[in-house]
């Protein structure tokens, strides 16, 4: 019963601390303006005075604010102080948006906005930041390694999508298969190829990552190709060493990382 009289009387001082800031003209000023940084599907604004319902709200039928470029989904209330508008489907990435506020249509009686009525927001680019290319010997089959890698994204990814949208080819052409060996998602995921034969004559392999591979959350995709290439040769001159096979096996490795376009 004490906790409820307090917090009535608290709710009582803050409508009267509100009240007496709307009479003596205070206008309404905006705190946040921010969009998460991982999905870009949700923008938030926050006002340091209460204008919302005390409970989260349904969607709004008069939008509070514009985006330019334009953005399709919802505005609702979350608290008093906080609107949050859903995009469905999210901001487009590498994107600089300007939101616009319309103070007429969701302030209270009484209240009017001071300070800035324009923002702007900017979605980060999701790309591929590093891929890494080495091989292993296979254990007792001569002359037969595996191409091992990693990617490093700059938004994290699952292993399921990555292994659907890179791709390991030779030099005639046909695909080798992949296996990815990061079983979560994260940022960095790895991979190994099934073995290939190592030949005197220097054979290039091309790993691709397809500009449709999404991040984790969908959110965005590549939106260009980027590929690496190894080159594996067997040197019969390098002489055969107890286990260290791999010593006869000479890597070729360019450092080519960037973007096909």
């Amino acid at each position: 019963m004490i906790c409820i009289i307090q917090a009535a009387g608290l709710l009582k001082a803050k409508h009267e601390s509100v009240s007496a800031r709307i009479d003596s003209g205070d206008g309404v000023k905006v705190t946040d303006v921010s969009l998460d940084s991982q999905g870009y599907s949700q923008l938030l604004l926050a006002f340091d005075m209460p204008i919302g319902p005390e409970a989260p709200s349904y969607a709004l039928k008069e939008i509070p604010a514009t985006i330019t470029p334009e953005v399709k989904g919802e505005w609702r209330w979350i608290n008093p102080y906080a609107l949050r508008f859903t995009a469905d489907p999210a901001f487009k990435g590498d994107t600089r948006f300007t939101i616009e506020l319309k103070p007429e249509n969701f302030l209270l009686k009484g209240q009017v906005l001071d300070g800035e009525r324009t923002f702007s927001v900017q979605t980060g680019r999701f790309g591929v930041k590093e891929i890494g290319l080495q091989t292993e010997p296979v254990a007792g089959q001569g002359r037969k390694v595996r191409i091992e890698g990693h990617i490093n994204f700059s938004n994290y990814v699952t292993p399921e999508n990555t292994l659907k949208n890179i791709s390991l080819t030779g030099p005639d052409g046909k695909e080798i298969p992949l296996s990815i060996t990061t079983n979560y998602d994260d940022y960095y995921q790895r991979f190994v190829s099934a073995p290939v034969e190592k030949e005197v004559d220097p054979k290039t392999y091309v790993l691709k990552i397809s500009k449709d591979l999404p991040d984790g959350r969908g959110a965005m995709v590549l939106g260009k190709d980027y590929e690496k290439k190894i080159q594996v040769v067997f040197d019969p001159v390098l002489g055969y060493s107890g286990y260290k096979a791999s010593s006869s096996l000479t890597v070729q490795e360019w450092d080519w990382d960037f973007p096909v376009l």
